[in-house]
């Protein structure tokens, strides 16, 4: 509140978890959860309207008398009967007795029901609609099981559950963890942000990277996008007080709505969790120094508009596609697809769409020679074809490509590297000084493309193709690299703001020890460390680090357990924002053109199941089953709701068909 200091609130949420703030004001979360008292409601007792709905003000006139008149009230609450009653309720809750003893009760259809269940998620993760259950269940019908389910509620059901599980796993074990977010808009232009979370669970030495949720943005402000993405937390069980003391890491792309300096979300953020690392997605960062180079250099400007050029031929016409492939074909070459290169979509693609012209050379030139002769043809498409053929046996083209070809496959190979999920932010920060290295090596000494460029200039053949000399310029290769490797440092090195921290985590790597270290060794930057990131056992960690510091055994990879909570801390911290591309790749999988009408929480769900979700061998719908009973949900086996209906005399069968049916 604004009358409230900032660290005064948080102490004071700090003490009483059930304080919630919203617009409207202060209220009670454990009332507002509860709603009623039922039975434990007793005569002249109810909860409080403006507590439930958060809208409890205060009064005075200056912010002293505020802070008294609500701190006042506060206390009252505390101490009311109906906010005890409140808690009890809520702890009776967490014990889900009364779901157990229904499931008891139930448990001689759990069989069936479990077979439902194992079908609905089979459905799901394979990406299939819910109509299809019917037709499944029809199948079981044959095979002696007969019942009827509602595909959605059962995949709803296993969703929530599965998700309530990795929170309470997270909070119960007091893990840090880390979101990135993304926003985008879906096949049914809808706007929507999602949110991946990646957490080091108890049992794993390896970090996991996952989809968390999916939620739908009223508008894509900055403003807008935090709230919703706190209230999707809190809706899923995070409380403030938690993501006070463990969120740690948040990445995101470069928008200025994401990473804007005055009001952006990251910003917003650190204002209310101070100690959180902010990163600028590290494969984005790599994409704008590749676009700087591209207005830089003007020749590469100019390979990029070719590559256009023949992209936008080829991919919006089967008949071209056709007559190349059969160049193709007649020259025994497997023909690759062409993209473009250099623009929005990451290095990798550019890296494939290089290739292709540089494996399908002879088959584009013979296709190119076709075309441009070809009478049926009207005389500026001639014109076309003959200009891309001259383009493509022009030698600085070749060696032009070659460069690229050598650049592309290194920058290929650092992106995916930065887009694995095990990389952490030490790991892509070397690999990110070694590619630097490799640039500046190449600026004075050639790859192996540009090698065989250079040959192929001087024998005035590629591919069995005569090359020519044009009009097009060559990229000066010293240039080219330098400007590449000075991009890479501006966007990537000196946009670092944890400069100090990479400074203290650099006593966990053992090639940068000394010979002989002392047994100190480390232990200012490892207490700094565990003071950043909120770790209480700062000296069992300082103890666990000596430990590792003396141990000269040949088990490089042995790391004591007392340090273990500080390195899993470390590989939290997230690089890449490649998971929500991920996610809005699953996403486009469920929302297609014909199944755009599923809502985006349905949708989440869904998405939660296919890319969280174990496989359906691992998957054990037992306490799936259990808690869907007892929340009075029917059995595979009751028969006295009302059953799905099946007009046989509107069938879709072909008339006549029956008979032959009866003979096969």
């Amino acid at each position: 509140p604004s009358y409230w200091k900032k660290e005064q609130w948080l102490e004071k949420i700090k003490e009483r978890e059930w304080l919630v703030l919203e617009k409207d004001g202060i209220g009670c979360g454990v009332c507002k959860s509860v709603g009623t008292l039922g039975p434990l409601k007793s005569q002249g007792l109810k909860l409080s309207r403006e507590w439930t709905e958060c809208k409890v003000s205060c009064f005075g006139d200056t912010d002293e008398k505020k802070r008294q008149s609500m701190r006042k009230k506060i206390f009252d609450h505390k101490s009311s009967i109906a906010h005890k009653r409140s808690l009890e309720i809520c702890a009776a809750a967490k014990k889900e007795q009364f779901e157990k003893a229904i499931a008891n009760q139930e448990s001689a259809y759990k069989e069936n029901t479990c077979r439902v269940f194992r079908t609905v998620y089979t459905l799901a993760k394979l990406n299939r609609p819910f109509s299809d259950l019917p037709v499944v269940l029809d199948l079981q019908k044959a095979n002696g099981l007969d019942s009827d389910h509602s595909c959605a509620d059962i995949t709803c059901h296993i969703a929530k559950s599965m998700r309530r599980k990795l929170v309470e796993s997270v909070i119960s074990n007091d893990l840090k963890i880390g979101f990135m977010i993304d926003e985008s808009t879906t096949a049914s232009k809808k706007a929507a942000l999602v949110i991946c979370m990646k957490v080091v669970f108890t049992n794993s030495d390896e970090a996991s990277s996952m989809f968390f949720d999916l939620v739908q943005l009223a508008d894509t402000t900055a403003s807008t996008i935090h709230d919703t993405f706190l209230q999707a937390l809190y809706d899923n069980g995070f409380t403030q007080e938690f993501l006070l003391r463990n969120f740690v890491s948040f990445a995101t792309n470069g928008a200025s709505n994401m990473l804007g300096r005055k009001s952006g979300v990251a910003t917003l953020l650190l204002g209310m969790f101070p100690n959180v690392i902010v990163w600028h997605c590290s494969n984005h960062r790599l994409e704008l120094a590749v676009a700087d180079v591209v207005e830089e250099v003007s020749e590469t400007y100019k390979m990029k508009s070719f590559f256009d050029k023949l992209y936008s031929l080829y991919s919006a016409s089967p008949k071209k596609q056709a007559e190349l492939q059969e160049c193709a074909s007649a020259l025994c070459i497997w023909l690759n697809a062409i993209g473009r290169i250099l623009g929005t979509r990451w290095v990798s693609s550019s890296a494939r769409s290089v290739r292709a012209v540089w494996q399908n050379n002879a088959a584009l030139v013979q296709h190119f020679e076709n075309a441009s002769t070809d009478t049926s043809r009207d005389s500026k498409q001639r014109a076309t074809y003959k200009g891309l053929k001259n383009r493509l046996t022009d030698t600085s083209f070749v060696l032009n490509m070659g460069l690229l070809f050598d650049a592309l496959v290194e920058l290929k190979e650092l992106s995916l590297e930065l887009q694995k999920r095990s990389t952490t932010l030490m790991h892509a920060h070397k690999l990110v000084e070694q590619k630097c290295l490799v640039f500046e090596s190449m600026s004075q000494n050639p790859g192996e493309h540009f090698l065989i460029s250079q040959q192929a200039v001087r024998d005035a053949a590629f591919k069995g193709v005569a090359l020519h000399k044009g009009r097009m310029t060559a990229i000066n290769r010293t240039k080219f690299f330098s400007c590449l490797l000075m991009k890479m440092e501006e966007r990537i090195f000196n946009k670092l703001t944890y400069q100090e921290l990479l400074k203290h985590m650099e006593v966990l790597d053992k090639s940068k020890w000394p010979c002989n270290p002392d047994i100190c060794f480390g232990d200012k930057s490892i207490r700094h460390l565990c003071a950043f990131f909120n770790i209480s056992q700062v000296q069992r960690v300082v103890s666990g680090f000596r430990g590792y510091l003396s141990d000269t055994s040949d088990e490089d990879n042995k790391v004591p357990e007392r340090l273990k909570q500080l390195l899993d801390v470390l590989k939290t911290l997230i690089i890449s924002t490649a998971e929500c591309e991920r996610s809005f790749s699953a996403l486009n999988d469920i929302l297609t053109n014909i199944r755009n009408s599923l809502s985006l929480e349905t949708a989440s769900k869904l998405i939660f199941i296919k890319t969280v979700g174990p496989p359906l061998e691992l998957f054990k719908p037992e306490s799936y089953v259990r808690s869907w009973l007892g929340k009075g949900r029917h059995h595979a086996d009751f028969n006295t709701c009302r059953s799905r209906q099946t007009d046989k005399k509107k069938s879709n069968h072909p008339a006549g068909m029956k008979s032959v049916w009866e003979l096969l």
